[in-house]
């Protein structure tokens, strides 16, 4: 009870042993729901709790004594009580539901029953309950239970947790819901029933209590047409208020109505809205996205709550983003509104991966639905706007920081250079940049990610070959983010991967590559910090060099010779400019240069203080070169003489540091230099150490170790032919003077040698008086060591003794003077002839010397040695600049060919784009076609419809349903700028990118190539993957497709418009090599519609169906096969050759595993395989032409016995009676390679009756019938005479030809095409033939006497036969979709075929009685004479001359050869005729065709013999069959297989159900109206394509004691049509079709290949319905007892007035499957009430007529009937028919 707003528990209140228990802790409040739950448990014998829950929260736990200890023994009664005082009256308690549960129960379980709804009323049963719950709903519950479990273990897997959530249904005291009871008297009636099927309790009520039944307006909504209606609305919102309206509105049924959501995800109904909302671009505003927002989970009130509960929705809806693009305004600009829209799409990608406290979770769910691939994507489409860039960069950061995978990072990386190198666009630039920054960010981030081997892989995706692309770019921006790149990635992957680089020639790269960028200091400063192993933080090199560490390394040493590069190029610039420009120091690159130049100065001096790299000290030193090679060539620059003495002088300090200091590593160091690069030492550093140790007090010289390593530089310095003699002599000249140590070693007498040789070089060169006055004051001064270093002074003392001769007479006086100072040294060794005159010259002045020198010796003799004398080698700067750049060039550059790599990216990135958007007009042409087929099956009436016969045949292989198609415009139009269309023309380039060591290296050769299969594998069923494939032709009506067959492990697919081309890509039909395509296809494939072929229809069908695969002829060329499938379908295929219809027909044959119920058509298959065509032209050398004789050798030719079909069963059956004519001349036509699917070679049937014009038909006259022993042609002696003469005729004009009676032929495309005109698809192909019109209305087929007259008697050129049509299918008589024909010369409008009078204006007359004469005894009689003209011994040969009955020679297999036709256009020709001519069916008897039996069995019921057994076992409540059982539960409830409950079916109650086949398939009705039908499957995904995948939402199913094969119910589809509950359903499972009928009386048929609505039956007063399996003719009953029986196809055939009372009608069917001849069209049972059975049967006389043919009666009512015919032994032993009638009792 209830009292003062508090739950109170009592029990027996009388009782002195009352108990009596309030819940304190709880108070009900107006306008609020409630539902409740009692949980009692016992703690011990005598104690027990009573646990309040309300609204799935924990309330209080109470404890009592035991109260419920007998509960399943009895049949519990519960008072509800309301009390309260008056303070309380007000408050109203409105309780939804009530539990009581006797048994603990878990926390997690009482979450999930308050989860389930308020619109849930079942019994707990079902073992996959969450399926029920909506994602936002499920994904609440699973964040509540894990805020209140407290075990980490548990909450990892909640959701195994919830599935194994149970409750026993034992324990299940009450369980009250406010939509499953009924009230009675005083009392409440609960209807919800429980496993225990013990008592249900009884509520009695006060007078307080009121009791409503609400009623879900879900339910109706669904009925009617559920969220299609809601679609509708959105396709139709015509302003942001309305479309925000309608969204509301879809996304409250889906998240409150199970079925809804299941039908939604089933139909792709995501995909669907988000194709209706690109319609709707322009009133997308804020209000929409925040009403998707919230329905997937985002919290606008707590951002921070956020979740993302339904990722199917985000997928589809949030991060298309193309539905959320900008629009522009009329004017050009972009609507504010709009853009903000866009900008809130972009942020709130970061609010879910960061804001949220659920980021984790939400950051898994998108990495799962490839978030950052779909926004690479929309950058592609440029749908982001450079000022939206930002936004983007920032949130997608997030994302990628949070799950950096390689397939991310390679994505990304690709998208740059696709960006950057191939997209000239400045908005794809800004792009490509940002997501550059977002890698650079990501790698470069401050956080440690070396101990991540997860963050190593990702290091391994940035491939060098990648950055370097990006470091040849032409903005800075890019270069200087892929150098931070690289150099952090060289700086995380190690010393291994740095060598690697550097050996790989990747610091030339670089170095190449950002040579042009030397006026960016701030790439110097990146290299930097790279080199010193620092992260870079945008210094300036002040700042760099103060924050540095002085006890920091360089670490990467290459980078320093990437310094040097840009250096290299600076001076090369400012050269250029000062070789060009006048105002040298004003110009820009000279004055960035001197910055550059300046700041790379003081980086320099901090680089010297390190260990040095000797390449990049080498480099500096030809740096310096370049310096001064600009001050020598042009003007002078102050800046550059400064920074050149700059540079020179911190080179020198650097070197003598190492010279002067105490390790003798320094000293090692620069004799290493100076053996590798003497020049370059000698031009760079030693002048300046020269010149340091000069103007110092030279006393470095005292140290023996480091004089003699100067001596040994200044005598290489020398030998390189370099100057600075002066200072040189003075240092050796200390040496020497001062008696230092390194006097006496070899060092110091090498370097005076060499000292002595260069000053003897340079005197012998000097010319100028200047120069020699030089040489000799220099001899003067170091005398001793010039002499004394040299071996030979005859050289010297010569050129002293011409300067002595010299004009001028300073430069004679000191020439004297330094031959009397040679003279006068006694150690020197002088030879005679020059010591002579020297050993006077001290004695006598200057003119009397020049005199003696003068007289004694000619100056030309004396100073012959001079010219002998060699100079030493030495190289100018510019050459050992330009000989070191030579080295470094062209290393390694062919591995580097960046220009070919990006253009590899480019373009197959391009192919991955336009990939994309072929992929996304294929999907939106199928949502579209979606969208339409949603709309279509909304039960309303404004939509008209077409008809169109179905392909699938149904008993006797006849094809008898008709189906509808509705007539509608779509409702979807895109924008033409969308963005998809800016690219849609962009055909992918070709490049072959296998070659190039970046795919290897960058990624799996899968990112590059195209997937093969990728076109296909969309429209394969998932888990199936492709076995083999087969180029392959689809023949339908005239139609060809050329399409590939794939084999799955599952499945077969039939793709339109593919071909797999020999290296095994798939490819558009179109773009197929026209060398591997099929030639003869080809041929005639230009003469029909579908040239030009763009669809890519996919049909399937599982392997399973597949029922018979049976070779066929295409073309008269044994290159065909057609396939059979259980549901009636077929498909003809043909191959390019024989060989490969033998291999696919092999490999389809392996895989059968489906058999015949029908054992004759079986064997008609086999004998069709076994049908081969004899070429009689094989090794014929006239090019294929066949000859008349030759054609007379072919004719005379017999079948093969293989083929025979004398012998067959079927034939002998046909003879005993046991097949009727018509079925009999089906399997003989199928035994002849005569299909429906070719009209080519269509089923061929004779014309039987000859009598158009009478008004009755006497089938007992043989004037009625045409002579069947002879062709049409010969029909009438006439006739016959003037073909006879035409044969002769050919036979002496053209004696190279063969002859043949006729010009046309009795079955050919045209002649088909024009009886099936008025049908769909058939007319298609009448179009073609007629060139897509009609062709004169007189001359269509539109009257039966007219054709017959014309055939038979009128027109030479006509000879037609029938088609199998016209015995059993009346609407193609009826020109039910009102094509216009035109009108005949008098007038007459075209519409309905003209039938003769006997068929009283009645299709469906003149069919039954053109079915009577075949079946007639004279038709039975003569039918082998026809069979022998068309199928036997006189289809050719002598006999075929003899009976008029030779056709055009090239309509008869064998015939010709076309393989070996080499001439292309003969072969044109012939392919032509056989196309359009006719081909005559292969001959299948070789004899005269046997005679049917005499005397024939009787199968025809009889009423008087029938066998009724009564059945009194009631089991209405199951449906069961081989592999399910089906069982009511409760009013909403099944039970499958006996053991697993499911309560997901409906809101409504269930009112009906039926199985459907064998595939564990059931359909079930519902008190609303609908029906849903269901699988019962292990696995959901099976079902659905790899398409349609991502647009379910799919969730485990865990084992469980009651459902231990983890089976679920799969929402198949749902019907509707109906406006009233479902009362019963019956199926035709021959037909395909299912007819039901509702409690409103309306009678509806549906056809079960796609469980759409075929058409209304009536018009709503029917109570009683039946159907015949295998005619499909339809029964019913109305509230007047009007017995109305219809054809499947909804023509009202006849009707009876019954008595009252009538329970049940019921049709016949065979006992088993054969095919007997039975003589009755329709047998009807109808029971009745009284326990009487009353039998029906159709007839036709001059009209229809259901007879009553007998009456029987049991004892009871009848409830049901089955009734059946079969086949017995009379007493005579012979067949006859006996029928067998059970009746069921209610």
């Amino acid at each position: 009870m209830i009292n003062d707003t508090r739950l109170v528990v009592q029990t027996k209140p009388q009782s002195p042993d009352a108990i009596s228990q309030t819940f304190e802790s709880f108070a009900f409040e107006l306008g609020r729901l409630y539902q409740i739950c009692l949980v009692h448990y016992t703690d011990r014998k005598s104690s027990s709790s009573i646990e309040l829950y309300v609204n799935g929260e924990f309330i209080e736990s109470r404890s009592t004594r035991p109260i419920l200890a007998s509960a399943h023994r009895h049949q519990l009664k519960f008072n509800l009580q309301i009390d309260g005082s008056s303070e309380t009256d007000n408050v109203i308690p409105e309780i939804i539901s009530s539990m009581i549960i006797n048994s603990t129960q878990s926390r997690e379980w009482i979450l999930l029953s308050h989860s389930l709804g308020p619109n849930y009323s079942g019994t707990y049963q079902d073992p996959n309950l969450i399926s029920l719950l909506d994602p936002k709903t499920l994904m609440k519950l699973r964040l509540k239970l894990r805020e209140n479990l407290e075990d980490e273990e548990k909450t990892s897997n909640d959701l195994h947790l919830l599935e194994k959530a149970h409750v026993d249904s034992h324990k299940i005291v009450l369980n009250f819901h406010c939509m499953n009871y009924e009230l009675m008297a005083d009392m409440v009636k609960i209807n919800i029933q429980t496993m225990a099927k013990s008592p249900q309790p009884i509520l009695f009520r006060s007078d307080k209590i009121l009791f409503y039944n609400p009623i879900s307006i879900n339910n109706t909504l669904f009925s009617i047409g559920g969220f299609g209606i809601v679609l509708r609305l959105v396709a139709e919102s015509n302003t942001t208020d309305h479309l925000v309206n309608s969204l509301q509105l879809l996304f409250h049924v889906l998240e409150s109505d199970p079925r809804s959501l299941a039908e939604f995800g089933s139909k792709s109904g995501y995909d669907v809205l988000a194709t209706l909302l690109k319609t709707k671009k322009s009133l997308i505003k804020m209000d929409v996205l925040m009403s998707i927002l919230e329905f997937i989970g985002y919290n606008e009130d707590s951002p921070v709550d956020s979740i993302i509960a339904n990722k199917l929705a985000y997928c589809t809806l949030i991060s298309d983003f193309e539905i959320w693009q900008p629009q522009r305004l009329t004017g050009g600009h972009i609507d504010p509104a709009s853009k903000d829209t866009f900008k809130f799409v972009l942020f709130q990608l970061s609010m879910f991966g960061d804001g949220s406290k659920y980021h984790s979770y939400n950051l898994k769910k998108l990495d799962d639905m490839k978030i950052v691939k779909r926004v690479i994507q929309a950058l592609k489409y440029r749908l982001v706007d450079d000022d939206l860039l930002p936004i983007l960069h920032d949130s997608l950061l997030i994302l990628v920081r949070q799950n950096p995978t390689t397939d991310i990072i390679k994505a990304m990386s690709l998208y740059v250079v696709y960006a950057l190198a191939g997209d000239s666009t400045t908005n794809s630039k800004n792009c490509g940049i940002s997501i550059l920054d977002i890698i650079v960010s990501l790698i470069c981030d401050p956080i440690d990610f070396i101990s991540s081997d997860a963050f190593k892989q990702v290091l391994k995706c940035i491939n060098a070959k990648w950055l370097m692309i990006l470091l040849d770019h032409d903005d800075p921006k890019v270069v200087k983010l892929a150098l931070q790149l690289l150099l952090r990635v060289l700086s995380l992957l190690g010393p291994r991967a740095q060598r690697a680089f550097n050996e790989s020639g990747g610091l030339i790269m670089l170095r190449k590559c950002l040579s042009k960028d030397w006026y960016d200091n701030d790439i110097m400063i990146i290299l930097l910090c790279g080199a010193f192993g620092v992260r870079y933080s945008h210094p300036d090199i002040i700042e760099f060099i103060q924050k540095l560490p002085t006890d920091s390394n360089v670490v990467m040493n290459g980078l320093l010779l990437v310094i040097n590069g840009m250096l290299e190029t600076c001076i090369n610039d400012i050269q250029d400019v000062v070789d060009s420009v006048a105002d040298v120091e004003l110009n820009e690159t000279v004055l960035n240069g001197i910055n550059f130049l300046g700041s790379y100065a003081q980086v320099l001096e901090l680089l010297l203080k390190k260990d040095c790299d000797f390449r990049w000290i080498t480099e500096v030193m030809l740096i310096v070169l370049s310096l001064e090679k600009i001050e020598e060539l042009g003007p002078t620059i102050p800046s550059i003489s400064t920074l050149t003495a700059n540079y020179r002088d911190l080179l020198a300090s650097f070197f003598l540091q190492k010279l002067l200091g105490d390790k003798p590593s320094g000293r090692d160091y620069i004799k290493k230099i100076v053996s590798h690069e003497k020049d370059l030492f000698s031009l760079a550093v030693m002048p300046s150490i020269l010149d340091h140790i000069n103007q110092s007090d030279k006393s470095i010289l005292k140290d023996q170790d480091v004089c003699c390593s100067l001596l040994r530089l200044i005598t290489v310095y020398l030998q390189m032919g370099q100057g600075s003699l002066e200072i040189i002599g003075s240092i050796l000249f200390k040496v020497e003077n001062e008696e230092y140590l390194a006097k006496s070693t070899t060092a110091f007498k090498s370097c005076r040698s060499q000292f002595a040789t260069s000053y003897l070089t340079f005197f012998v060169k000097s010319t100028s008086p200047h120069m020699i006055r030089f040489y000799c004051s220099l001899l003067m001064t170091y005398e001793r060591i010039i002499c004394y270093g040299l071996d030979d002074l005859s050289v010297l003392v010569s050129i002293l003794f011409e300067d002595l001769l010299s004009d001028d007479d300073e430069v004679s006086s000191l020439s004297a003077n330094c031959l009397r100072m040679i003279a006068m040294d006694s150690g020197l060794s002088i030879n005679k002839e020059q010591g002579g005159i020297l050993s006077k010259s001290t004695s006598r002045n200057d003119e009397e010397l020049r005199s003696l020198v003068y007289s004694d010796r000619g100056p030309k003799d004396m100073l012959s040695s001079k010219t002998s004398t060699e100079l030493p080698g030495r190289r100018s700067s510019s050459v050992l600049i330009d000989t070191f750049k030579d080295g470094i060039q062209n290393q390694h550059l062919k591995r580097w060919n960046l220009e070919s790599i990006a253009k590899a990216i480019v373009d197959v990135e391009t192919k991955k784009f336009n990939r994309h958007i072929q992929d996304d007009k294929d999907d939106l042409a199928y949502y579209i076609s979606m969208y339409d087929k949603i709309r279509s099956r909304i039960p309303v009436d404004d939509l008209t419809y077409g008809y169109y016969l179905d392909s699938t045949e149904g008993r006797y292989r006849m094809h008898k349903k008709m189906l509808r198609k509705p007539i509608l415009e779509s409702m979807i139009q895109l924008d033409d700028g969308s963005a998809g269309d800016a690219f849609a023309d962009s055909a992918p380039p070709e490049m072959d990118t296998s070659g190039y060591e970046f795919v290897s290296e960058q990624t799996d050769l899968s990112t590059f190539q195209e997937d093969k299969n990728r076109k296909v594998i969309r429209s394969l069923y998932v888990h199936d993957k492709i076995v083999q494939i087969y180029n392959t032709t689809q023949i339908l009506g005239l139609e060809t497709f050329e399409s590939i067959l794939i084999i799955g492990l599952t499945h077969f697919y039939l793709a339109e418009n593919y071909f797999h081309t020999a290296d095994g890509d798939i490819v558009d039909i179109n773009d197929a090599p026209e060398s591997e395509r099929d030639a003869y296809v080809k041929i005639i494939r230009h003469s029909s519609a579908n040239d030009k072929a763009t669809s890519h229809n996919t049909k399937s069908w599982p392997m399973d169906q597949l029922i018979s695969a049976s070779k066929r002829k295409f073309l008269l060329r044994d290159v065909a096969i057609e396939l059979f499938f259980t549901d009636g379908g077929s498909v003809l295929l043909t191959c390019g050759n024989r060989s490969l219809r033998n291999s696919l027909f092999g490999q389809l044959s392996s895989k059968i595993t489906a058999k015949y119920t029908d054992e004759d058509l079986e064997e008609a298959m086999k004998l069709a395989s076994r049908q081969k065509i004899t070429f009689m032209n094989r090794g014929n050398q006239d090019g294929g032409k066949l000859s008349s004789m030759l054609f007379n050798t072919f004719i005379n030719s017999t079948v093969p016995p293989s083929a025979n079909a004398s012998m067959s069963k079927i034939t002998k059956k046909w003879k005993r009676g046991e097949l009727s004519n018509f079925y009999y001349l089906m399997l003989i036509n199928t035994i002849a390679g005569r299909t429906t699917n070719d009209l080519t070679q269509y089923p061929v049937f004779p014309f039987v009756i000859a009598d158009y014009e009478s008004e009755e038909l006497d089938l007992d006259d043989p004037a009625t019938f045409r002579d069947l022993s002879k062709p049409m042609g010969a029909q009438t002696p006439r006739r016959a005479t003037q073909y006879q003469e035409r044969y002769n005729a050919c036979a002496e004009i053209a004696p190279d030809l063969p002859p043949a009676h006729y010009g046309t032929h009795y079955s050919s495309a045209m002649v088909v095409a024009s009886y099936l005109i008025r049908l769909e698809p058939f007319v298609r192909s009448y179009l073609i033939v007629q060139d897509g019109k009609f062709d004169h209305a007189d001359r269509l087929f539109y009257s039966m006497e007219r054709t017959w007259k014309s055939a038979s008697s009128d027109n030479t050129s006509d000879v037609r036969e029938l088609i199998p049509e016209f015995y059993y299918l009346p609407e193609f008589l009826v020109n039910s979709n009102h094509f216009d024909f035109g009108t005949l010369q008098d007038g007459t409008p075209v519409n309905d075929v003209e039938l003769p009078p006997w068929a009283k204006n009645d299709p469906l007359i003149f069919v039954q009685k053109m079915r009577q004469a075949l079946e007639s005894s004279y038709v039975s009689e003569h039918l082998p004479d026809w069979i022998d003209l068309v199928f036997g011994y006189k289809q050719k040969g002598p006999e075929a001359a003899k009976a008029l009955n030779v056709f055009h020679h090239l309509s008869y297999a064998g015939a010709i050869d076309l393989d070996t036709v080499e001439d292309d256009r003969e072969r044109t020709v012939v392919i032509s005729t056989i196309h359009n001519f006719g081909q005559t069916p292969l001959q299948i008897f070789n004899k005269p065709h046997p005679k049917r039996w005499k005397k024939l069995p009787s199968f025809h019921f009889n009423p008087a013999g029938l066998v009724i057994p009564v059945s009194t076992e009631k089991d209405a409540g199951c449906k069961r069959n081989d592999k399910m059982s089906v069982r009511r539960y409760s009013s909403c409830n099944l039970i499958l297989n006996e053991s697993m409950v499911f309560e997901q079916l409906s809101q409504g109650k269930i009112t009906r159900f039926e199985l459907l086949g064998e595939d564990n398939l059931f359909a079930v009705g519902f008190d609303d109206g609908s029906i849903l039908v269901y699988k019962l499957t292990a696995n959901t995904l099976n079902s659905i394509t790899n398409s349609q995948r991502s647009s379910i939402q799919y969730s485990r199913i865990y084992p469980t004691s009651q459902n231990p094969n983890c089976l679920e119910l799969q929402n198949i589809d749902v019907m509707r049509g109906h406006s009233d509950g479902i009362k019963d359903m019956k199926i035709s499972h021959y037909n395909g079709v299912m007819v039901t009928l509702s409690k409103n009386g309306e009678v509806i048929l549906w056809n079960l290949a796609d469980y759409d609505k075929i058409r209304d039956i009536s018009m709503g007063r029917e109570r009683l319905i039946g159907i015949s399996d295998e005619e499909g003719y339809i029964g019913t009953i109305d509230d007047e007892e009007w017995l109305r029986l219809y054809t499947i196809n909804g023509e009202m055939v006849d009707r009876v007035k019954l008595k009252e009372g009538a329970t049940v009608v019921e049709f016949s069917e065979r006992d088993k499957v054969d095919n007997i001849p039975w003589k009755e069209v329709a047998l009807i049972a109808v029971g009745f009430k009284d326990g009487s059975i009353e039998m029906y049967e159709l007839k036709l006389g001059r009209y229809w007529m259901m007879s009553k043919i007998g009456e029987m009666r049991v004892e009871g009512e009848i409830a049901g009937l089955q009734f059946r015919l079969g086949v017995s032994l009379n007493g005579e032993g012979e067949k006859v028919g006996r029928g067998y009638l059970t009746a069921d009792l209610s």
